[in-house]
């Protein structure tokens, strides 16, 4: 197989002078930046009210009922696709509204579509 060529590195907004080749998707010095964010992004978030309730007994028995209601991504079928569901995403943000009409069964990929950006305020 033939190498890929170099091509800029998206990281730092688009700003990282360093250059990346074939799978890479930062070079290692925006990859450790990246990784920082996250993890204060990911703090900062279970600090919330809703973020404690997801950890509950009872978000687990919604959890489960509307999982086995919808046991395939919503929106991967909608698309003619099969793939299961393994996240239960709340439709209008609000992780404390668990109404079933508010909860949407989805794949971790569809899930990751939906909040792209939600780390970075994008």
């Amino acid at each position: 197989m033939a190498n890929l060529p170099y091509r800029p590195c998206p990281g730092r907004g688009g700003s990282c002078p360093n250059l990346i080749r074939g799978g890479q998707t930062l070079c290692p010095e925006c990859m450790v930046y990246e990784k920082k964010n996250i993890r204060e992004y990911d703090k900062k978030r279970d600090e919330l009210p809703g973020r404690k309730f997801l950890h509950s007994t009872q978000w687990r028995k919604i959890r489960e009922i509307k999982l086995s209601l919808n046991p395939l991504c919503q929106i991967c079928e909608d698309k003619g696709l099969i793939v299961p569901a393994i996240i239960i995403h709340h439709i209008d943000g609000n992780e404390l509204n668990n109404d079933m009409d508010n909860l949407m069964s989805v794949c971790r990929s569809c899930h990751e579509q939906i909040h792209k950006g939600d780390r970075w305020g994008r």
